[in-house]
């Protein structure tokens, strides 16, 4: 796909009157290049997300892009527009054994490559001699596949430089940028193997892990599964709440440097709810007798949970007429990590009483 853009003086007038109802930048570009003396021409980048590797694949060969998202690319839509040509060309490369592409304006990064067994696939695209949009470079030095990301996008770029990544500059330059990646399609390419097992026990007849347990009591039920993509704890990252349609959540899950991380689990007779920021409350029985309850909230990215409160009861030795009640901040069920309270405190505390959802709740099958 090809378009004309204006020259920056004229874009820049036309910007003062059309940014307080646009939001892709610059929509408006199209519809006005005839009125232009000296256009121009662009070529679209497209960008996909590989699920299984973790790739970012970028191309300007739309037929390229269709036969990706035929085998299972995500299409996360336009990543920016290049000069049709300019002086300075921008080359792709490819690694077999990691099944990885790499993508720089450096001849001599490129020589480097080629020299370590990379398989130079020639010019992709070019760089704006302009430098209109800086095109940032990020590295991840966790992965083996995936392991570059390029965006025009400065809170993508610094949202991965705070999960880890490594800020390697401004690789080349756009003439502008495309349209944004939002942060929940980006969460769900991250949470979609996730989603995916989900949907996988719901269809089973029995569950195999413990994990799955909350998951599996749904489907024998006959009720729904539900979903929130959230920041539960505010540190700019959703959580994946999977729901049952009594709205507990049966599995949570956060990202750590861009990949899921299981949290916790729960099932039909003791399960979370999240019930304000960063605040959670648990509720657990196996019987009029042992009962437990508690408050916990998320610690960082990969770092599970801590226990505000925790109370539980049981017999008092053994006796089954005579219920105790303990309690502590740590989340321990063993009577000597606890200290005993009197059924009125053991009442007051466990105040944790389940209340409607504070998620955004939708239905699973809409993901």
């Amino acid at each position: 796909m090809k378009r004309k853009i204006l020259n920056k003086g004229m874009a820049a007038l036309l910007f003062l009157s059309v940014t307080a109802s646009s939001s892709v930048l610059p929509v408006y570009a199209e519809e006005m290049s005839a009125v232009t003396e000296n256009p121009v021409r662009e070529t679209t980048l497209y960008r996909l997300y590989n699920l299984n590797s973790g790739e970012h694949f970028y191309t300007a060969n739309s037929s390229e892009r269709d036969h990706l998202y035929n085998l299972g690319w995500k299409y996360e839509g336009i990543g920016w527009y290049a000069p049709e040509s300019s002086s300075v060309p921008v080359y792709r490369l490819y690694n077999s054994n990691a099944g990885d592409h790499h993508y720089t304006m450096k001849t001599a990064e490129r020589d480097h490559l080629k020299s370590a067994g990379w398989k130079d696939e020639g010019i992709c695209w070019y760089s704006d001699e302009q430098e209109s949009i800086p095109l940032y470079r990020q590295y991840n030095p966790n992965a083996r596949s995936g392991t570059h990301n390029y965006t025009t996008s400065i809170r993508e770029r610094d949202f991965l430089i705070g999960s880890g990544w490594k800020d390697e500059g401004t690789a080349w330059y756009a003439t502008a940028p495309g349209t944004s990646v939002s942060r929940e399609e980006v969460y769900k390419s991250v949470y979609q193997p996730c989603v995916d097992h989900a949907r996988e026990v719901l269809n089973q007849t029995f569950v195999s892990y413990e994990e799955d347990t909350g998951i599996g009591e749904i489907t024998v039920t006959g009720g729904r599964a539900y979903y929130a993509l959230e920041d539960l704890n505010g540190d700019g990252i959703p959580e994946l709440a999977i729901c049952n349609p009594y709205e507990i959540i049966v599995q949570l899950f956060t990202a750590s440097a861009h990949k899921p991380v299981f949290v916790l689990y729960g099932f039909q007779r003791g399960g979370s709810q999240y019930t304000g920021p960063n605040e959670f409350v648990f509720h657990g029985s196996s019987g009029a007798v042992y009962n437990a309850a508690g408050r916990f909230h998320l610690n960082a990215p990969g770092k599970g949970y801590t226990w505000d409160e925790y109370c539980f009861t049981e017999p008092h030795n053994d006796n089954w007429g005579d219920i105790s009640a303990y309690f502590n901040t740590t989340g321990s069920d063993k009577k000597a990590e606890s200290i005993r309270v009197s059924m009125d405190e053991y009442r007051r505390i466990n105040l944790y009483n389940f209340r409607p959802s504070v998620l955004n709740l939708k239905p699973l099958e809409d993901f």
